[in-house]
């Protein structure tokens, strides 16, 4: 997995000051979730991260309005689990957003559990795939290269 970049984390980190956003750290986790070499690689990430995290929103919510209340903190378990099994991306998406809203949901409630966690993460894998567009683009020309990577 990727490092994070410093511009990419202040920017996302920026971003949640400006809009009055806590929980920083998802838009961040996100784009460097997302961040790889390879333009095409990234995209894929991109697209899955997103549609990951909406699923996972969707089937959460079923979780909790299903189980008692007494059960809840193991929901974030069931996520844990669910990404250790899965084999792609989109999936381990899917299973990673339980955990962060199990915890979330008993700070902000779920209702702003879920619409932080789905704003933060589009926020942040769109804004890693402009920057390191605009950064390719960018060393591309200095090299010489006028083609995206």
């Amino acid at each position: 997995m990727a490092v994070m970049s410093d511009p990419v984390r202040t920017g996302c980190t920026l971003y949640c000051r400006a809009f009055k956003m806590p929980r920083a750290m998802w838009a961040g986790i996100a784009a460097m979730s997302a961040i790889l070499p390879f333009m095409e690689d990234m995209q894929y990430r991109v697209k899955k991260r997103i549609v990951g995290n909406i699923a996972g929103v969707l089937c959460f919510t079923a979780l909790y309005f299903l189980l008692p209340s007494s059960i809840y903190a193991y929901i974030g378990i069931l996520g844990g689990i669910g990404v250790g099994f899965s084999a792609k991306y989109g999936w381990q998406a899917v299973f990673n957003t339980f955990g962060a809203l199990a915890i979330a949901a008993e700070s902000y409630g779920l209702k702003g559990a879920v619409s932080l966690r789905v704003i933060q993460n589009v926020f942040g894998v769109v804004f890693a795939l402009v920057f390191c567009a605009v950064f390719y683009l960018g060393m591309s020309k200095k090299n010489g290269r006028r083609k995206l990577i």
